[in-house]
C-alpha cells in the first residue's frame, strides 16, 4: 500500500522520485513528522480511495515561523490547546483532491481537512502561490510552493511551500475556546 502515512512513517525512502530522495524528502521531514503524531489524519491519509494534495512547509519555513508569525501564539502553546493548535495548523496544509503543479492554471478555491476552510492556489508565470481563502493576523503573505510535485504517491502529492499556513480559525475559534476557556 503507497499511501500517505507510510510515506511520511519511513521518510519517503521507497515511494519518492529518486532526485527527490535527499532533496525534497529531506527538506519537508518537519511537516512530515507533525502529520505522523495525529493518528485521526493517518487514517484519513491512509485510505487508498481519497486523493490529497499536501503543501508542506520546508523545514526552513518552520523555522523562521516558530521565530516570527509562530511567536506571537506562543503564550498558548501548553496543553490542551497546543494539539488542537497544531492540529488546525496542519490541516490546512491538506487539499482534499490530488493537484500536481502542471493542472494549476488560474486562481482555484481547495478545500481542506478543516472542513470550512480553504485554500486559494493560484499561479503568476511560473511561480505558484497558495495562501487561507481567511488571512489571519498572524500570516498577512502567500506561500510560494518552492518544490513542486516533491513527493508523488499513489493518493496524492506533496508539494514543498515556503511559509507555514495560518488559518483565520486559529485567532477566532482555536485560541478563544481552546487556549482561553470561552465558548464561541
Amino acid at each position: 500500500m503507497r499511501c500517505f502515512a507510510i510515506l511520511l512513517c519511513v521518510f519517503f525512502s521507497a515511494f519518492v522520485q529518486a532526485e527527490n530522495i535527499t532533496e525534497s524528502g529531506s527538506r519537508i521531514s518537519m511537516f512530515s513528522r507533525a502529520i505522523v503524531q495525529i493518528p485521526e489524519f493517518l487514517s484519513q491519509l491512509n485510505d487508498e480511495s481519497k486523493k490529497f494534495t499536501i503543501f508542506a512547509p520546508t523545514n526552513e519555513a518552520i523555522t523562521d515561523a516558530i521565530t516570527g508569525a509562530l511567536a506571537r501564539i506562543k503564550e498558548y502553546m501548553s496543553e490542551p490547546c497546543a494539539t488542537e493548535i497544531i492540529k488546525r495548523i496542519v490541516a490546512g496544509h491538506i487539499v482534499t483532491e490530488e493537484i500536481y503543479a502542471d493542472q494549476i492554471e488560474g486562481p482555484a478555491r481547495l478545500g481542506t481537512l478543516m472542513g470550512n476552510e480553504r485554500l486559494i492556489i493560484s499561479r503568476k508565470g511560473s511561480d505558484i502561490f497558495v495562501m487561507p481563502e481567511e488571512t489571519s493576523y498572524i500570516m498577512t503573505r502567500r506561500a510560494r510552493v518552492v518544490i513542486p510535485d516533491a513527493v508523488r504517491a499513489s493518493n496524492g502529492v506533496f508539494h514543498g511551500i515556503d511559509a507555514v499556513l495560518v488559518p483565520a480559525s486559529l485567532e477566532r475559534v482555536i485560541i478563544p475556546e481552546y487556549c482561553l476557556g470561552h465558548n464561541v
